[in-house]
């Protein structure tokens, strides 16, 4: 009697241990926020270091980072280093992610007149989400009509192209190294890739923070 006593008593405080655990494990999950972002990178060409400091900057804040690009598969830096695209453009569910950002590059104009990067970025800041563009990139988010009458800025190589891509689609240049006009934030170059990435993991945690 005292053996089936001290067994059931054992089952009890397993039980008791498994759901404790268990709970622990969900508080932990719950705490991580459930933050996401999404890199999208050229097919070739990206920028190496606005693309890595980015996401080490998210990753750092807890946030999942997803990489996508025109096709998945692996994708090759200007200087050499290699990422993983695990999505295609046409596969991207806009509503899974905090915030989109578009990484620079000499590969990057190949997305000024795609009509799969320009409906993302137009589509991901009509659902509210934090749209980010650095160095050549923030012309799609020119192209895509979601820069009229805001602050914004660009990589320059002197002869004013790039500027003009802006102000021609209706946005007013800065020479910043980051601007941020509500939920859009723009980076010029290598440079503000550190200052950039903190910038749109902090607006996450920040936009999160509020919705709670």
């Amino acid at each position: 009697m005292k053996l089936k006593v001290i067994g059931l008593l054992a089952l009890v405080l397993l039980a008791i241990f498994l759901v404790g655990c268990t709970g622990n494990q969900r508080v932990i999950q719950d705490a991580s926020g459930g933050h996401n972002a999404l890199l999208v990178i050229a097919p070739q060409n990206f920028r190496d270091e606005e693309y890595f400091y980015t996401m080490e900057a998210l990753e750092d804040a807890g946030i999942h980072v997803d990489t996508a690009s025109k096709t998945p598969g692996v994708k090759r830096g200007m200087l050499g280093g290699h990422a993983l695209a695990n999505l295609g453009l046409s596969n991207v569910d806009i509503q899974k992610y905090d915030a989109i950002v578009f990484i620079g590059g000499s590969g990057v104009p190949v997305y000024y007149h795609d009509k799969q990067a320009l409906e993302l970025a137009k589509e991901a800041y009509q659902q509210g989400k934090i749209v980010g563009a650095i160095c050549l990139a923030p012309g799609i988010l020119a192209y895509a009509g979601i820069l009229k009458n805001k602050t914004a800025t660009i990589w320059d190589n002197g002869s004013g192209r790039f500027i003009q891509i802006l102000k021609s689609n209706g946005a007013r240049y800065v020479k910043k190294n980051v601007v941020v006009d509500g939920r859009i934030v723009t980076a010029n170059g290598t440079q503000a890739a550190r200052e950039f990435g903190d910038t749109i993991a902090r607006m996450i945690l920040e936009n999160m923070t509020q919705k709670v």
